[in-house]
């Protein structure tokens, strides 16, 4: 009901009789929301593909109409500035405008002149498609406020916390230890987009690759890896035995982030947002073009954030899927928890409680299930937040695997001796049988 009065608050009779009382969209702006966000952040349709890896819009109309209400109930607090400066007419259907603006936000981005593109300059290109001239260097403070925060919901990378500052951007408090600082001045939204986002940390995880002193030569030479064995790294071992907690995040950059202080493991709700920004091969998503780092090429850019996202797709397996107790564990008590206001992902179901086998596609070859993973070859974004993982307490482990190597030396042992026992009595049957014989002779 909260979020139906969030929504009832800025719309009028007219649009508001089309939402629902729960405060989910009718049918009409199910089928809006889906087609422009989709085809905005995603650059897919409605029916996207993954070779290797079925996506119906049964699974992604769900998060695109869950996205579409979360940028309404921002749109008071971040976005009406926006629109006003903009020379955005008013529209008695608030959630059509939004849209809109969200299409000219990113056909700005995507379709940029310039490589290194700054949130000044998307903000006066809109203002522009609305014959409205903008000073570059006087932007009002609300308005640039409001487009980094939208940098921030478009990329499901951050949130900018209210109140908005006059002189500075600001982050909710990060996931430790994925991002460090939190403000930065207001005057950096004129340094390009990738570079802004880099300023206050890591975000997403870097690739590992060969050595660079061995690119020249057949085979490169790859960091040292870790075997990553899934009968450690799964939900029920970390949780039941290695007393962790899991916490789900609205935020792509802390999926697979261990936080040592609090024993917690933090994962990323929504892979269907994994699975839309891989589902088209040689063409850039909006992620791409945000994620810039202005020194790979278009292609190789493309390639890496595709692995990574496959990459986390296929973590959900080694997490949850790949092992009966942790399918259980998701059913039973994680699936509630991985709610976000009565939305549950639906390929968060599929991929966390579901035994059917399944492979999801790197660049060069399929990563199919499998006991073991190598931490460089099969994940070299989430490689090292997986070794963290399972080395997380050394000590601990190594005394339950002497646990279970006397376990197991007991249990044969104790096999023995019921071995030597059955003999025992079988020898003694024989002696008595022998004994009666010799009796029955006489």
């Amino acid at each position: 009901m909260e979020r139906a009065n969030v929504i009832n608050s800025f719309l009028s009779k007219s649009s508001r009789a089309r939402f629902a009382v729960c405060g989910r969209p009718t049918e009409d702006h199910d089928r809006l929301g889906h087609e422009q966000l989709s085809k905005a952040m995603f650059s897919v349709a409605t029916r996207p593909t993954i070779k290797g890896f079925t996506i119906n819009s049964d699974l992604t109309k769900p998060f695109i109409s869950y996205l579409a209400h979360e940028l309404l109930t921002r749109l008071e607090d971040y976005y009406q500035p926006i629109l006003d400066a903009c020379g955005f007419p008013p529209m008695d259907d608030k959630a059509q405008m939004m849209f809109r603006v969200v299409e000219a936000v990113v056909d700005i981005i995507k379709k940029r002149t310039e490589r290194q593109i700054s949130i000044n300059t998307v903000i006066c290109e809109l203002g522009q498609k609305n014959e409205v001239g903008l000073d570059r260097k006087n932007l009002p403070y609300d308005v640039k406020q409001g487009m980094f925060g939208l940098l921030g919901f478009l990329t499901m990378l951050f949130e900018i916390p209210q109140p908005l500052s006059e002189k500075k951007l600001c982050i909710e408090k990060p996931v430790e230890p994925l991002i460090l600082p939190t403000r930065k001045p207001l005057s950096n939204t004129k340094l390009p987009m990738g570079v802004l986002l880099a300023s206050f940390g890591i975000f997403i995880p870097s690739r590992r690759g060969p050595e660079a002193d061995s690119l020249n030569t057949w085979p490169p030479k790859y960091p040292d890896s870790v075997n990553l064995n899934t009968s450690v790294l799964n939900a029920y071992a970390l949780t039941k035995i290695g007393k962790l907690k899991i916490e789900w995040s609205e935020r792509f950059g802390a999926h697979l982030i261990f936080n040592r202080n609090t024993r917690t493991l933090f994962l990323f709700r929504f892979p269907t947002f994994c699975a839309l920004n891989c589902s088209r091969e040689g063409e850039l998503t909006l992620f791409d073009h945000i994620m810039d780092d202005w020194e790979q090429t278009d292609s190789t850019l493309a390639d890496a954030n595709r692995s990574m996202f496959r990459e986390a797709l296929l973590s959900y397996r080694l997490i949850f899927g790949q092992n009966l107790d942790s399918r259980r564990l998701f059913r039973f008590q994680e699936k509630k928890r991985a709610s976000k206001d009565g939305y549950t992902d639906q390929l968060l179901v599929r991929l966390c409680s579901n035994s059917k086998d399944i492979s999801v596609m790197s660049e060069d070859h399929t990563l199919y299930e499998q006991a073991f993973y190598d931490s460089v070859i099969d994940f070299p974004h989430y490689g090292p937040r997986l070794e963290i993982l399972q080395r997380r307490d050394p000590e601990r482990w190594v005394l339950i695997w002497i646990v279970l190597m006397l376990t197991i030396v007991t249990i044969v042992l104790s096999l023995v001796q019921i071995g030597l026992g059955a003999c025992q009595v079988r020898l003694a049957q024989v002696q008595v049988e022998l004994a009666k014989r010799a009796l029955t002779e006489e």
